[in-house]
């Protein structure tokens, strides 16, 4: 039997096992190995996003598994609001996986409003249009408004103290009393005005996001859909006494010239649609 046929050109690089491994492992915060990637970017994603995640990297994350699974990855953004054990019941992660799914598939984010209620609670809902108007950073952004404020109205406190305290043996009582309830008279009507010019901001804003977004506007009128069906459901559970099927749309339903109506103006459309005015006489010749 004749030999094998000698192999033409270089031999074939036999490299080590561990440098395999080395390129895809790292290190975890207690300094543990551990592999950089599963190779399927929908089970990195269910790993590593983590509450406090940042959103620039759940994003990157969010578009890298979307692109290999979709239907699974819309899953794992409603396993980040799960609640009642049936997620990881990441607000802060659920609103930017949220935001960006209208950014990029507005229509699938429209279509499961309901799934959304479900999974967290009916409050979500209107919270989504709010950050949508508002901005991704809206909530951050107030909860270092008021931590600053609060910081602020202590140290003017303080000051003021020291002066009551050294100045309380030459100005009377009455007259301190006095000063200070004038002072209030005068900040009142600024800070009615003031209120007034900002409510009209909020709803010219409003107006103009529903107007020029078509986007925005589907996902609006699902949302006030979705809470116009359930009102007008649990009013006839409740007329007919069956108390234990009423659901807690009326709770968590924004209410008129509240937080979300200033923001959204969705109350009157859940009203017109509660209450449509073929079906009532009585609001006929009403604009």
């Amino acid at each position: 039997m004749a030999p094998p046929p000698p192999l033409l050109g270089p031999p074939l690089l036999h490299l080590p096992e561990w440098s395999y491994s080395n390129y895809l492992m790292t290190y975890t915060e207690n300094t543990s190995p551990t592999f950089v990637t599963t190779g399927n970017p929908c089970l990195d994603f269910f790993f590593h996003v983590v509450p406090d995640t940042p959103p620039r990297s759940l994003k990157h994350r969010m578009c890298s598994a979307w692109n290999h699974d979709q239907l699974t990855m819309l899953k794992l953004i409603f396993n980040l609001r799960g609640v009642r054990g049936t997620g990881t019941s990441d607000t802060d992660g659920f609103y930017t996986a949220v935001l960006w799914l209208h950014q990029n598939h507005p229509k699938t984010l429209a279509a499961n409003v309901g799934s959304i209620a479900g999974f967290g609670y009916l409050k979500d809902l209107p919270e989504i249009l709010y950050q949508l108007v508002q901005g991704p950073d809206v909530r951050k952004n107030q909860k270092e408004e008021r931590t600053k404020a609060k910081q602020n109205i202590k140290e003017v406190k303080e000051k003021i103290q020291k002066i009551q305290d050294r100045w309380r043996l030459y100005i009377p009582e009455e007259t301190r009393v006095l000063e200070s309830q004038k002072r209030d008279c005068e900040k009142k009507p600024k800070a009615s005005r003031l209120r007034k010019v900002k409510r009209l901001e909020m709803a010219r804003k409003a107006s103009d996001k529903y107007s020029d977004d078509p986007n925005y506007r589907f996902l609006f009128e699902r949302i006030s859909d979705y809470f116009a069906e359930r009102l007008k459901n649990d009013m006839k559970l409740y007329e007919s006494g069956e108390f234990r099927k009423v659901s807690l749309a009326a709770k968590w339903c924004p209410s008129l010239d509240y937080s979300y109506d200033r923001v959204t103006l969705i109350c009157e459309s859940i009203a017109k649609k509660v209450f449509p005015r073929e079906m009532y006489p009585k609001y006929e010749g009403i604009e």
